[in-house]
């Protein structure tokens, strides 16, 4: 009787992904602010200015073979970490506020948008905060924008691309605007 309440429980639960043994996890760093949009090497990346005057790149990831968590409980122990970075010369131009990464998140994925192509789970349009104060400093600069995806489990992906940083044609006041 046990089991058999067991297995109604269990049948009940929504799977929440994990490769399964299925090979290993992938995941495709993107950009897109309401989806995800593929982003090919030496491809231009706007530098938005914020309302409040910062800077950042929108960041986007889509993942196969990783326990995506829950989308709807941030605090759900099982929610996935990814972490975005922007590195130039070496060095990373990500924002640290008190001692954090602005360019990490941890919490549960959507299901993807494009299931059809094999992809299981996305993150869409999170700020990637820059450590700039005038979008003229990494201005058609090349960087390498990256993002690395761990879940409960001991799994994780990373994929980067190569890209020219560009001012957004709505910032304010740099390079003669």
């Amino acid at each position: 009787m046990r089991l058999l309440l067991a297995m109604a429980l269990l049948a009940g639960c929504e799977p929440t992904g994990g490769n399964g043994g299925e090979g290993d996890p992938i995941v495709e760093i993107g950009t897109g602010e309401y989806e995800f949009e593929a982003i090919t090497e030496g491809q231009e990346l706007q530098v938005i200015q914020g309302p409040q005057g910062g800077f950042h790149v929108l960041g986007s990831m889509r993942s196969q073979g990783l326990v995506a968590g829950d989308r709807d409980d941030l605090a759900n122990a099982d929610n996935p970490t990814v972490t975005f970075d922007v590195v130039i010369d070496g060095t990373s131009y990500i924002l640290f506020e008190q001692g954090e990464s602005t360019a990490e998140y941890t919490q549960g994925l959507d299901p993807s948008q494009e299931a059809d192509e094999g992809w299981s789970h996305e993150m869409t349009g999170r700020l990637v905060k820059l450590d700039i104060v005038e979008d003229d400093e990494v201005a058609d600069l090349d960087a390498t924008v990256s993002v690395t995806v761990a879940d409960v489990e001991g799994d994780s992906a990373s994929d980067s691309v190569e890209v020219l940083l560009v001012p957004h044609p709505f910032n304010e006041g740099a390079l003669g605007r």
